[in-house]
C-alpha cells in the first residue's frame, strides 16, 4: 500500500494541517479525512467538494480527479523533463509515486502533497535507533499532527450512473465503474 497525505494551508496564519490521506493499493484508491481536517476546520478549513463528508471513506478504481489534476499529462511534450526533474524513471506510471515526489502544488488553491513519513537509517546514528524521513517541509504537532485516519462511518462508491454510500459495518467491498461521465469529458 502506498499512502500520501494531503495538506491544507491556512491563508492567514500560513500554518499547515494534514488534512486528508489518499491511500493506493490493489489498483483501488482510497481518501478519507484526518483528525487533522477537524484541527483545519476550527482555521477556516471547508470539506472539499470532491470528498464533501469528514466522516466518509471514498473509494475509487481510478485516482481522483483532485489528484490527477496535480500532475502533469504525459501526452504533454516535457513530460520527460518533469519526470527527470522530480528523480523518477522514465517508466514510472503510477501516479501516488509522481504525487509523492512532487507535492502536487498547484497556484490555484492552498493544498499539497506529502508522502507519508518512513522509517529509515539515519546515517551516524546508532544502529538500534531509526529515525523518521520528515514529510517535506511540515511542522506537525498535537496528536502526530493528526496523520491518525478518522473512524468511517461509511464508504461512499461512485460509479458511471451514481454516488451510494455503505455503512463501513457491514465491510461490503467497494469499487468504481469509472470516472462520472462529466469527469470522463474533460
Amino acid at each position: 500500500m502506498r499512502t500520501l497525505f494531503l495538506a491544507w494551508q491556512d491563508p492567514k496564519s500560513r500554518r499547515w494541517y494534514p488534512v486528508g490521506r489518499l491511500a493506493s493499493s490493489n489498483q483501488l484508491y482510497s481518501f478519507q479525512y484526518t483528525k487533522g481536517a477537524e484541527q483545519a476546520a476550527a482555521a477556516g478549513f471547508q470539506p472539499l467538494a470532491s470528498f464533501p463528508e469528514l466522516r466518509t471513506i471514498y473509494v475509487s478504481e481510478h485516482l481522483f480527479p483532485l489528484f490527477t489534476n496535480r500532475i502533469l499529462p504525459h501526452s504533454r511534450p516535457e513530460y520527460g523533463d518533469y519526470l527527470k526533474w522530480l528523480s523518477v524513471p522514465p517508466s514510472e506510471r503510477d501516479p501516488v509515486v509522481i504525487l509523492s515526489r512532487s507535492g502536487g502544488q498547484r497556484v490555484t488553491d492552498t493544498l499539497e502533497v506529502f508522502p507519508c513519513p518512513e522509517e529509515t537509517e539515519r546515517p551516524g546514528a546508532p544502529d538500534d535507533e531509526p529515525g523518521l524521513l520528515p514529510p517535506s517541509r511540515y511542522a506537525l504537532e498535537g496528536d502526530a499532527g493528526g496523520l491518525e485516519p478518522r473512524r468511517a462511518v461509511q464508504i461512499v462508491v461512485r460509479d458511471r450512473a451514481r454516488s451510494k454510500a455503505l455503512p463501513a459495518a457491514e465491510g461490503k467491498a467497494a469499487r468504481e465503474e469509472g470516472p462520472p461521465k462529466a469527469e470522463r469529458e474533460r
